[in-house]
């Protein structure tokens, strides 16, 4: 069968459908201690998040806090697209997701797979991005990557107008003199560094890291990006020490995210995990370097900043992007496609991947969309309200409406009522993650209702 969405057609055989997210119910009780403010500070410490589809986490990241907010199909995709190729004007981004698990000739099933997807995107589309993300470095060879970055050029055609970004992940004792070499002649001009400090003492050596980093000082035209895992077992005094290297390093981007995953399950480790975000967001306010969400942090001169000031940001699954990039196609095992707000990830199965895509069968995908159907399950408002939070800090359409819904956060100090908007203050960007969970606990009507009439 057909299905058309949102100006890309694909050609589907349907498998099984995921069950809708479903809200907690809300009685009158708990209207009555939502108004005295008892609901969200038992929420913060006590709450449970087993009818939501992700579990919570303090770190602002999309599967997190908006994530909930899309229904699920479990479908195939067609090997073959049709011929109705529309015109689109936004740009395009590629993102090549490499798993760790070895897969057998993994850049010829990226080029099918590529091929298999020329109807998602127009030709003559700006590019704002290529990145090998995952682990490129254990899943291809050199001579493979370089077989890639040739073929994807050629589809994908550097833009100077843009400053097209080529680049690559990489973990700290994957970036030496041989690897450097190799992505200077491939012509990429960013690496993004995954830095693991969930374990770390206060007298931990970071001595690795400044030896992979004054390597990459010699490549003056490779920027530099960062993601860093930290835990209660990170030491305060080791991650000052780490920002304070990335940034005299010139590094342009951080990304904190918390290990595990999941919320914290005691309070102690809440707080420990709070103070370490509180520390890293003053660290960088201090410096002038911009915020979103609550643990993502940009360097003066970053794009960002720009695209902050012109409103132009949104939160996706690939972090805080323009809202200029229309088309994101994502390919390999496990990698996530969207456009026009619906979004696609292939099987996260490496054998079911090679399969379909060797022998010209359809791929296993899970499809994202909003709820949107109708006003009573309408979840746009809300997506727009929480955009607003996680990338400026505010809320500005509906402030007066929601005003009385946030009450309990207001009273908290978390919000403040500013110039007819609503404010994130320092402490509330912290603890944003559990507003936006609190706003997600409320009935849609509550919230449509109120910003409609």
């Amino acid at each position: 069968m057909q299905v058309i969405c949102d100006s890309i057609t694909y050609r589907y055989c349907y498998r099984t459908t995921a069950r809708p997210r479903k809200r907690p119910q809300i009685n009158d009780e708990t209207v009555d201690n939502r108004r005295n403010g008892a609901l969200f500070h038992s929420y913060l410490i006590m709450a449970d998040f087993s009818n939501i589809q992700t579990p919570s986490s303090l770190t602002t990241h999309f599967t997190a806090v908006l994530s909930p907010l899309f229904r699920t199909e479990a479908l195939y995709r067609h090997p073959n697209g049709t011929s109705s190729s529309i015109r689109r004007i936004g740009q395009v981004a590629l993102n090549v997701y490499c798993p760790a698990e070895q897969t057998a000739e993994y850049e010829h099933l990226l080029c099918q797979e590529v091929a298999r997807k020329r109807y998602d995107y127009d030709t003559r589309q700006p590019v704002k991005s290529l990145w090998f993300l995952g682990q490129p470095l254990q899943q291809l060879s050199p001579a493979a990557l370089t077989e890639l970055c040739f073929r994807f050029g050629n589809h994908f055609p550097h833009s100077d107008e843009l400053n097209t970004v080529r680049g690559i992940a990489v973990t700290p004792s994957e970036l030496n003199r041989d690897s450097l070499a190799l992505f200077s002649g491939l012509k990429f001009n960013c690496v993004e560094m995954y830095i693991d400090a969930s374990v770390a003492s206060s007298n931990r050596s970071l001595d690795k890291v400044k030896a992979s980093l004054l390597m990459l000082a010699d490549y003056g035209r490779i920027k530099l990006n960062c993601k860093i895992r930290f835990s209660d077992h990170s030491a305060a005094d080791y991650m000052t020490r780490l920002l304070s290297l990335l940034e005299s390093a010139q590094c342009q981007q951080i990304e904190m995210s918390c290990t595990p995953a999941n919320r914290p399950v005691s309070l102690s480790e809440i707080q420990l995990y709070r103070q370490q975000l509180l520390t890293a967001n003053k660290y960088f306010a201090d410096r002038g370097w911009l915020t979103c969400g609550n643990n993502c942090f940009y360097a003066p001169g970053h794009e960002n900043h720009a695209l902050h000031q012109q409103r132009k940001l949104r939160l996706t699954p690939w972090g805080f992007q323009s809202s200029q990039v229309q088309t994101w196609l994502g390919l390999g095992v496990g990698a996530m496609s969207g456009s026009s707000g619906v979004y696609e990830r292939n099987t996260t199965v490496a054998l079911d991947y090679q399969q379909a895509i060797a022998e010209e069968m359809p791929l296993a995908i899970t499809r994202y969309q909003l709820k949107t159907a109708d006003a009573a399950d309408d979840d746009t408002v809300l997506t727009d309200t929480l955009q607003d939070m996680l990338c400026y800090h505010r809320i500005s359409e509906g402030a007066g409406p929601l005003g009385a819904l946030l009450a309990p956060v207001l009273a908290q100090g978390w919000l403040t009522a500013e110039d007819g908007a609503l404010q994130l203050t320092d402490i509330g960007v912290i603890n944003l993650s559990a507003i936006c969970h609190f706003l997600l606990s409320l009935p849609n009507t509550d919230i449509y209702n109120r910003c409609n009439h």
